[in-house]
């Protein structure tokens, strides 16, 4: 599964501006990250449980696929994009985890803030309620693994889900203030089909 997102997780919101938004080789990637995490292995596949991606994020990533680089798993995105941008009018979310927990409610948070224009205004609303200190104290801890243009997006699902990043419920009010994001979530949350 790790596979199948990486070129496309990292496209979208690589913690490295090196690959955010740029074409890359798997090699290229595999061969950072192993560096970056001082693992002497490529750990990737054990280090993420979910992943989230926008349609629009997917539709900009596949034409940058290098020549001679295209895998099974990109003929696999390629195709489910394909099938998914002619049933959705155009504008679709996929997340993929193997755990229905906590981390899954944070992937459909992720997909919620996307798809659903009233949920991000009520998720941005309580965000523009919390002090400076709290969000600055939340966005240093996301900043070790995302960049600055999904903080938001991350700081709803992170909070509304109970999927904490280490450090974030230590932060002086920070559990109080996910209890609403919490409440906004879980009424979303009723109204989706509990089938998926």
């Amino acid at each position: 599964m790790a596979m199948f997102y990486l070129r496309y997780q990292e496209f979208y919101e690589s913690i490295n501006p090196e690959f955010r938004g740029k074409s890359f080789t798997y090699l290229d990637y595999m061969s950072w990250y192993t560096q970056f995490t001082n693992a002497h292995m490529f750990t990737y596949p054990r280090d993420f449980i979910g992943y989230n991606l926008p349609s629009c994020s997917i539709n900009e990533c596949i034409p940058t696929i290098p020549k001679g680089d295209k895998n099974k798993y990109d003929k696999m995105m390629i195709k489910l994009n394909k099938d998914l941008l002619a049933d959705s009018n155009g504008k679709y979310y996929i997340i993929g985890t193997i755990r229905k927990d906590n981390t899954f409610h944070h992937e459909i948070a992720h997909a919620l803030y996307y798809l659903e224009p009233t949920y991000k205004t009520q998720m941005n609303n309580l965000t523009g309620h919390l002090s400076n200190k709290l969000k600055l104290a939340v966005y240093n801890i996301l900043a070790t693994t995302y960049p600055e243009k999904v903080f938001n997006d991350e700081l709803q699902a992170y909070m509304s889900t109970n999927s904490w990043m280490t450090g974030m419920a230590e932060i002086p009010g920070f559990k109080v203030k996910a209890k609403k994001y919490e409440q906004v979530f879980q009424s979303w949350l009723a109204g989706i089909d509990k089938s998926i």
